[in-house]
């Protein structure tokens, strides 16, 4: 993915998607936001999606696809949010894992 200043560069890093972020307009610096990707694997395919980011979702055939397909996903959102005026949500990177009796 693109270039630092108007187009985020997303890398990605175990459990998340670290989003190098250039929106600020000539003259800031670039800072760093950290999101959430949620991976889901089935019998045929995985999905990735980004609970700070509704809407924000990719299907592919492998891991590897996926998660090429969710940080292009991620810029195409903060494209459109940047041409509608709108505010970044800040990410809330949270997880819990819970241990159930089977």
């Amino acid at each position: 993915m693109g270039s630092v200043g108007t187009l985020p560069i997303a890398i990605y890093t175990p459990f998340s998607v670290q989003v190098l972020q250039g929106f600020g307009g000539k003259g800031l610096p670039p800072y760093h936001m950290q999101y959430l990707v949620v991976i889901e694997e089935s019998s045929s395919s995985f999905g990735a999606y980004v609970p700070d980011l509704p809407g924000c979702i990719a299907v592919g055939e492998s891991r590897e696809e996926v998660l090429r397909l969710i940080r292009e996903a991620i810029g195409f959102h903060f494209e459109s949010m940047k041409e509608n005026g709108l505010i970044l949500p800040l990410p809330h990177p949270y997880t819990e894992f819970v241990n159930v009796r089977v």
